[in-house]
């Protein structure tokens, strides 16, 4: 079992600074309980919209990302939504890299159920890997911005980075694990990061 890969090409394909994963619901988009799943782009809400200019902030930040941009999601719920799931899902994909104005690279989904016992539904760390391989991005470098532990453990099994967005500090016993509130700041404190420890130079100028 694979995951399902939307990409887009873009003139600077791609760049050569690190790869940025992001989960989707909790960080792009709004948090969502659990088993609820958003399928289709009417269904869309944006992550932080009670903040005036939060869209704006995370678009920003993301186009001055100097390396590929690469959503990575457990949509188990395709499986649940029968054969005309894909046209659905293809379009939100769309719009997200439509808003974000080109800043996403790549879409790479696990419709997986967890029973299922795949590579790809995080915590196992099969999407970053097989998103990696064919962008050609060195994983060591990487960071991931997430909202659970799942996220935190892929991150950690490919030895990325990791930042935590969400309200409260997370109980977790990983290395190369920071904590924000949301994608603007982490993005913010990846950039400070990268210039104490010095290694992968990220120009992120909002």
């Amino acid at each position: 079992m694979i995951p399902y890969m939307q990409r887009w090409e873009r003139p600077d394909q791609f760049r050569r600074g690190p790869a940025l994963f992001l989960d989707r619901d909790g960080v792009l988009g709004a948090p969502l309980a659990p088993h609820q799943y958003v399928w289709r782009w009417e269904e869309w809400e944006w992550a932080g919209t009670w903040m005036e200019g939060a869209v704006d902030a995370m678009v920003a930040g993301l186009l001055a990302w100097p390396g590929p941009v690469i959503v990575v999601t457990n949509q188990a719920g395709l499986m649940m939504a029968g054969g005309n799931w894909y046209d659905h899902y293809h379009d939100l994909n769309d719009h997200l890299h439509e808003v974000t104005k080109g800043a996403i690279d790549e879409v790479v989904t696990c419709p997986h159920e967890a029973a299922a016992g795949c590579e790809c539904r995080k915590p196992a760390p099969g999407m970053l890997r097989y998103a990696a391989a064919e962008l050609g991005a060195d994983l060591r470098q990487a960071w991931l911005v997430g909202d659970n532990v799942g996220d935190l453990q892929a991150a950690e099994a490919v030895g990325a980075r990791a930042v935590f967005v969400g309200l409260e500090e997370p109980r977790v016993n990983t290395l190369n694990v920071w904590w924000e509130a949301d994608l603007p700041a982490a993005l913010q404190l990846i950039r400070k990061i990268c210039r104490q420890l010095e290694i992968n130079s990220v120009d992120i100028s909002v």
